[in-house]
Order: C-alpha cells, then sequence, then structure tokens
C-alpha cells in the first residue's frame, strides 16, 4: 500500500495593490458551477538530467506563481456568499487568502504512474490539493502541490481551480502564462480580461437567480449536498454530454484542443496529465494528447465494464500515445 505525507503547507499571497477588494459578480453562466467540484488536474514531470534537487524545483514553482497571480487576481480571492443579495461573488483583498501551496512526498512508483493504462483515482487524487470549494459562505478558488516521488523518477504537480473562477480555456490560459513567466522567455504575457459584467445578454440576472435557486436553493448548505450527489439537482439540458436517455448519460467535459503537454513550468514538459476526481462513473475528459494530432481520453468506468470498454475500443491496437486511458473505480 502506497504512503502518502504532507511536508508543510503555505501561502502565495498577492502583492499590495493587486486587487481593489470590490466583490466581482459572477456571470450567468459562471452561476453554474457554484456548488459543482474544482477542476483536479495532474501534472507528471520525469526528473531532469541532472536531477534538480525538490525544494530548489519548489521555490522555482512559488516564485513564478507568485509572478503570476497578480494578472490572474481573482485566482487568489475567495467565492463569496453575499446573504443581503442572496447571491455569490468572487471577493480578492490583496490581505486575503491567497493560494495555498502544499509540498509532499509519496513512496508511488512514478514510472508506474507513467505506463498504466488503468489508475486508481484515490492516487490521483492525492497528488492534487483540497480547496474546500464546499466552504461557502467564503471559499478558496485556488491550490496547488508538488508532490516528490521519493523513489525517483519524477515530480507531480497538481492544481486545484474552482470552476467558477475559471474554464477550460480560462484554466489553459493561466498555465500559459504560468509556463512563460517560469521559462522567462518570449514576450510578456497579455493581461486577462476578469469583468464578467461584460457577458451579458437580457434577463442575464434573473437566470442566475433562478439558476442559483434551482441548483443550490440553501445556499451554502447546498453545496455541501451537491458535494455528495453533484448530480441531483441538474437536468438533461444541464448537462454537458450527450444525453443517451433518461438513464444513461455520458459527461463529456475538456477539449481536444486543450494542449495540456506543452507546458514547462521550468523543468520540461510533463510525460503524462491526468484529470483527478471526476464526479462519477460514466464520464470522459478529452484533452490534446503528447503527439501532435492525437486526443487524450480519460475515462472513468464500472469495474465490471472495463472490459466491454477495452473490446469497443479495441486499447491494445490503437497507435499514437498509447491506449486509451482509463480509470477504473
Amino acid at each position: 500500500m502506497s504512503s502518502f505525507r504532507i511536508r508543510s503547507t503555505s501561502t502565495v499571497a498577492l502583492p499590495a495593490g493587486a486587487a481593489s477588494g470590490e466583490p466581482l459578480p459572477l456571470s450567468a453562466f459562471d452561476s453554474l458551477w457554484v456548488t459543482h467540484p474544482p477542476l483536479l488536474n495532474v501534472f507528471l514531470f520525469p526528473s531532469t538530467t541532472p536531477a534538480t534537487p525538490f525544494p530548489v524545483l519548489v521555490d522555482s514553482l512559488k516564485r513564478s506563481l507568485s509572478q503570476t497571480l497578480p494578472l490572474f487576481h481573482p485566482f487568489a480571492g475567495e467565492l463569496t456568499y453575499l446573504p443581503s443579495s442572496q447571491s455569490v461573488a468572487i471577493v480578492c483583498r490583496d490581505d486575503g487568502p491567497g493560494a495555498t501551496f502544499i509540498e509532499a512526498e509519496t513512496d508511488v512508483d512514478f514510472q508506474g504512474l507513467i505506463d498504466a493504462d488503468e489508475l486508481d483515482d484515490e492516487v490521483l487524487r492525492q497528488l492534487v490539493p483540497d480547496i474546500w470549494w464546499d466552504a461557502l459562505p467564503a471559499a478558496p478558488l485556488l491550490a496547488a502541490q508538488a508532490t516528490e516521488f521519493v523513489g525517483g523518477g519524477g515530480v507531480a504537480v497538481g492544481l486545484a481551480c474552482h470552476h467558477a473562477v475559471v474554464d477550460g480555456h480560462g484554466l489553459i490560459q493561466f498555465m500559459k502564462t504560468w509556463a512563460a513567466v517560469a521559462e522567462r522567455s518570449g514576450p510578456d504575457p497579455p493581461s486577462p480580461l476578469h469583468d464578467r459584467r461584460l457577458v451579458r445578454f437580457d434577463g442575464d440576472e434573473e437566470f442566475t437567480r433562478s439558476t442559483l435557486c434551482r441548483m443550490a436553493p440553501n445556499l451554502p448548505s447546498a453545496v455541501r449536498e451537491v458535494k455528495a450527489n453533484p448530480l441531483k439537482h441538474m437536468s438533461d439540458k444541464d448537462i454537458a454530454g450527450f444525453a443517451i436517455d433518461s438513464e444513461r448519460t455520458l459527461l463529456i467535459p475538456g477539449s481536444p484542443w486543450f494542449p495540456m503537454y506543452e507546458f514547462d513550468l521550468g523543468f520540461g514538459r510533463p510525460a503524462r496529465v491526468e484529470r483527478a476526481g471526476l464526479d462519477g462513473p460514466e464520464q470522459a475528459y478529452l484533452t490534446a494528447g503528447m503527439s501532435p494530432g492525437s486526443v487524450q481520453a480519460m475515462m472513468v468506468i464500472s469495474a465490471g465494464k472495463i472490459q466491454a470498454f477495452r473490446e469497443a475500443f479495441k486499447l491494445d491496437a490503437v497507435d499514437g500515445d498509447g491506449p486509451v486511458r482509463s480509470e477504473s473505480e
């Protein structure tokens, strides 16, 4: 049985003047994700040659993250419940929580994770931090974790982001900026625009209120309820996927255009990228694969259906990056 230990926990704070402290209202589309679990991504980086000492690597990650956060200052804030309006907004202050950074170690076999066709989601979850997303009335929005594999082979960088503060495209922009800062190459990345008031349509405020009332009728306690059953308050029309029928739904978030293997945080590109903590069985997550033009599909499938899945997709005969990867329950 593998072991896992947190060595230390620190905070990457915003510099003075980086945030106004004024509540940043969510757009109508952001409100859909208030009760949803965070985006959990794990990047597995093989050791450099010669190997970079883990403390040096951690210092580099924290320094580049501290330089990236001012451009993405809402990430360092909190998702805050506003009782006066019964709404939720992002509140970011210079003296706010910042981003949590965790240093950890594990004796899991690094190369085994790189080569595995099927992964244990519990192992992946150990490699990514918990941001206590159900902690309304004030929930953190971002945390990072660097994990050393004590048996050698490499390190894992885990990133947890609340889905209400960022979508898939926004996460890609954040990672691109972090990588550009870490590599210190090329022009300065453009400053993103965080004003959600620019996303408007007729009836958007009523849409936001009705969405929150339907999906989280008893904020903030409803968030904790959804943590136990993520699809409880969602209709077929809410689910971003393919509704085969009322009893069978396959969720397919992500995009084959997400270049997850292009992010060099200062010590090379990842050898494998995985999504941890998908909400339940019968889900897939798509990204661009490691090889140009390839697609990586991460699947959560009930153990009893693995064999049928293998036969349907002929996993042993797929070219490119290797077999389609799956996570079994």
